[in-house]
């Protein structure tokens, strides 16, 4: 999925999460006009993330709300090159694959982006998606 889903859905997300340790940059100079492309307007100041959220993070959310079951299908079986899962189901752990840490979480749908987005809105932890 291209990484621009996780950038658009963090713009909802607007508190920082420190276990997450993701840098927020704010959106300013709300009312200016568009560019002569019509694009670049912004109608209101908001928060983004500076970088793309990082399979370690992404590790951290299914850890917080994937463990017992994962009803939401926000692990899939493609991620298993970048996201280890183990355990049995109930007991499930999930970690960055060696090397892989840094990387930007990929195979995420828009609808499982706007899930880590609401996560962090709601507090991470086990907060709700």
């Amino acid at each position: 999925m291209k990484k621009w889903l996780i950038m658009f859905a963090l713009v909802t997300a607007a508190s920082t999460v420190q276990a997450l340790d993701i840098e927020w940059v704010t959106v300013g100079d709300a009312g200016n006009k568009p560019d002569k492309t019509g694009y670049g307007a912004v109608a209101y100041e908001f928060q983004i993330s500076k970088h793309e959220v990082t399979v370690e993070q992404y590790a951290e959310f299914l850890n917080a709300l994937a463990v017992k079951s994962d009803p939401h299908a926000l692990w899939h079986a493609s991620m298993s090159a970048t996201v280890n899962r183990t355990g049995k189901p109930g007991e499930y752990q999930y970690e960055a694959s060696k090397g892989q840490e840094w990387r930007s979480v990929i195979y995420i749908s828009f609808l499982t982006a706007m899930r880590f987005a609401n996560w962090l809105h709601n507090g991470a932890g086990q907060g709700d998606t």
